[in-house]
């Protein structure tokens, strides 16, 4: 279609304090709507990640061009919304991307009525119409000019960190009801108004520029909004208005409190400056091409501009060699020291809030790397399917079948969202650990077409290239937990078999088994629930077993080498125990920061201790904190109760970290450590000492008790203990991992096959003092 500034309300009515007009983020809600409504799909529907990424200015006598693109099927869409490059004449194919979206159908159940007096009763803080006004005036009208369909608010109660808002269509446009099922400006000032929630916005630093919505979350459709609105109004946990980024989840209901529409974590940024409309040019700049130039100051993306900020402000190459050789001259340097000409702290929370908006915009892509493959198409819809998914999570540009998913800078945090995505367009559930077997589009494209009927119906693209139509071939996982990870025969030695932690998500061991690899077969060990309806072990008992059961498949017989990560250090102590009843040597048990099954108990008077410690340290802002954990942890409470519901209602749970989590914490407080006479090696971070209680004991910020042994000595044979830098999670990850691998390597040599060549026990007080090594910086 085609907008106007001088034809269309929605443009006509928003604009900035400049007189710009633009379509509002509520416009593409509505749009989005629009289109769904065409295609005749559910009438209950969501969206995921609907991502702002250009405004769509509209200047006045020059209508703008517009398309919406949905692509997918009747349950998932991805959604677009372009314009045509300001400036481009009629022919021109330059559209730039506006905002994009995953739009679903939505779980087919009714949201609860919300008590809206009641919420209205705790926010004391009201604000009404007065006589011979039409509507309250909200903050935006600070930075925008709104025209008579966003006067609708006729009531605002403030509570903390809630607001209720009461709002209605003028009577003289309530015909706009018939055509707009989301209301533009309803639904615009509905979700807007009550930015005084942001903490400090009163002040005039906080609230002398413009919030702009950047992205929605999620926003749920049940039915169009009604003339008389409701808006309960929260701040969401994910706030950072230091760094210039709020959150808000907002709910919307009719006058007796039945949900019409539910939005999850509206997100706003801070702008430094007035956002302007970009200059127009006779034609852009392309290049020798044909495609469009990018304009620095136009098209990067909110990452690029920061990177590009933070860069022109850190330190050069020779001024680090300065700097550095002045701290080495200084000596009596501590254990870990961070030295920088910026503030880290916040640009690590301004890169998480950029990076936790949506996946990589298509014009921030990389262009593929050089790679020990050579770049090969995509043969079918599957694997194009596939390669357009690796683009869009790893940020490349042109990835071929062949190419490696670690290659390309993969890893399992990435995993997980393009596993969501596998399982929502294919309708198939694969374990993340595949990708250890099958890094390639190629191999994932096989196990996809033989597991997914969907998959099958597609492979035969006509479409495709001359060889199209790869045909599933039948596969079979040999292993139910055990996962090759570097299996290949090296120098005849006896493989490492090395349980994940208590998520069972054995990805993030990558780094290790590729470097330990090297010398020896590296075999880790993923929990039993993580795909297909099995549930997950709830004993370490019959882990244990089962675990057995699949590393005999490979290694028959003794000596073994077991080790675990975290909480599957545990469950590698009890395979040891379990083999060594059963008559089989285990070498050498290995543990990466496991401790002994223990939860912490805390008398009144330890949590007053701790309070008190955490007071004095901390001062006003502990205060604040604690109770803002106490708030996140009572809203985890409450999203795990509905999703619980969501899954008794038919919902699909395509990773199932939460229960394997749940039944680990079951087997934690039924388990009973009986002595092992075993080798053990401990390797374990810095302790993270947070609160000393009395008799010595010691607590870390997570509260969970700290020994310098992790507890293990009065279990096993013989202990050994590195301090490897880190923390409990990067110790296995670069580059900290090359040190531990290090010292494993060293380990488990001086470990030797077999009980003959184990050195001679020493009394256990001097094996705990003696055998702790220097910490490795």
């Amino acid at each position: 279609g085609t907008l106007s500034a001088e034809r269309d309300w929605v443009i006509f009515d928003h604009r900035l304090a400049s007189g710009d007009a633009l379509l509002p983020g509520t416009g593409y809600l509505e749009l989005i709507r629009a289109a769904m409504a065409e295609l005749g799909g559910s009438t209950s529907w969501q969206i995921h990640n609907l991502l702002f990424q250009n405004p769509l200015f509209v200047r006045d006598g020059q209508p703008r061009d517009f398309r919406i693109r949905l692509r997918g099927d009747e349950h998932r869409w991805d959604a677009e919304v372009l314009a045509r490059r300001l400036g481009s004449a009629a022919d021109d194919e330059l559209w730039e991307t506006c905002a994009s979206a995953r739009v679903s159908s939505a779980v087919a159940q009714t949201a609860q009525p919300i008590p809206v007096l009641q919420i209205e009763a705790r926010c004391t803080v009201q604000s009404l119409v007065a006589g011979g006004s039409s509507a309250l005036r909200t903050r935006q009208e600070d930075h925008l000019k709104f025209g008579p369909r966003w006067r609708v608010l006729k009531r605002l109660s403030l509570g903390k960190g809630e607001a209720l808002a009461r709002l209605q269509l003028p009577p003289s446009l309530l015909e706009d009801l018939t055509n707009f099922g989301l209301h533009p400006g309803l639904l615009d000032i509905a979700t807007g108004c009550a930015m005084d929630l942001i903490p400090g916005y009163a002040e005039q630093e906080v609230a002398q520029n413009l919030w702009a919505p950047i992205l929605y979350r999620g926003f749920t459709f049940h039915s169009a909004l009604p003339a008389e609105l409701t808006s309960w109004v929260r701040l969401s946990a994910e706030n950072q208005p230091a760094t210039g980024f709020v959150a808000f989840d907002v709910t919307l209901t009719d006058a007796a409190g039945v949900v019409v529409a539910e939005v999850e974590q509206l997100t706003l940024r801070r702008l430094d400056g007035a956002l302007l409309s970009p200059a127009i040019d006779a034609r852009p700049e392309v290049t020798a091409e044909g495609a469009p130039v990018r304009e620095k100051s136009k098209t990067l993306t909110p990452g690029e501009l920061a990177l590009q900020h933070n860069v022109s402000q850190g330190i050069d190459s020779q001024g680090g060699i300065v700097a550095l050789e002045k701290l080495f001259a200084a000596g009596g340097l501590p254990s870990t020291l961070v030295v920088s000409s910026m503030d880290l702290a916040a640009l690590i929370r301004q890169a998480d809030s950029i990076s936790n908006v949506a996946t990589v915009n298509a014009d921030a892509r990389f262009s593929r790397p050089e790679l020990d493959s050579d770049f090969e198409s995509p043969r079918d819809e599957v694997e194009r399917q596939l390669a357009e998914l690796w683009g869009k999570f790893l940020g490349v540009q042109g990835v071929g079948i062949r190419d490696s998913f670690f290659d390309l800078g993969g890893h399992s945090l990435i995993a997980v969202r393009l596993f969501n995505e596998i399982g929502d367009k294919f309708d198939v559930d694969l374990p993340m650990s595949v990708l250890m077997q099958s890094p390639t589009i190629a191999a994932l494209g096989d196990l996809i077409r033989a597991e997914s009927p969907m998959a099958q119906a597609t492979s035969g693209d006509a479409t495709a290239s001359p060889d199209a139509g790869v045909q599933a071939k039948p596969v079979a996982f040999k292993y139910r937990h055990l996962v090759p990870m570097h299996s290949g025969p090296v120098a005849n030695r006896s493989p490492l078999f090395v349980v994940a932690g208590m998520f069972g998500n054995v990805l993030n061991l990558s780094h290790l088994a590729h470097l330990l690899g090297e010398e020896r077969p590296f075999y880790a060990l993923q929990a039993r629930g993580l795909y297909g309806d099995v549930e997950p072990h709830e004993r370490f008992e019959d882990m244990a077993r089962d675990y057995i059961a699949e590393i005999r498949l490979v290694q028959p017989h003794g000596p073994y080498t077991l080790g675990g990560f975290s909480g599957g250090g545990i469950t590698a102590y009890e395979m040891a125990r379990q083999l060594i009843e059963a008559g089989e040597e285990v070498s050498q048990v290995i543990l990466l920061d496991s401790p002994v099954p223990r939860i912490a108990h805390f008398s009144r008077l330890d949590r007053l201790s701790m309070f008190w410690q955490g007071l004095r340290r901390g001062g006003v802002d502990f205060v604040r904190k604690y109770v803002q954990d106490r708030i996140q942890w009572e809203k985890q409470q409450y999203l795990r109760r509905r999703e619980n519901q969501k899954v008794e209602d038919g919902g699909k749970a395509q990773f199932q970290s939460r229960r394997i989590g749940d039944a680990f914490m079951k087997a934690v407080r039924s388990y009973e450590t009986k002595p092992v006479p075993v080798r053990m090696t401990l390797f374990r971070p810095k302790l993270d000492i947070h609160y000393r209680l009395s008799g010595g004991r010691l607590v870390d910020s997570e509260r969970n008790y700290l020994f310098h042994d992790n507890e293990w000595t009065p279990y096993v044979k013989s202990l050994e203990i590195y301090e490897v830098p880190g923390n409990h999670d990067s110790m296995v990850l670069e580059p900290n991992v090359r040190v531990l691998v290090n010292l494993m390597r060293r380990s488990m040599r001086s470990a030797g096959p077999s009980k003959t060549e184990a050195k001679p026990d020493a009394p256990r007080a001097a094996r705990r003092d003696e055998k702790v090594n220097e910490p490795v910086a």
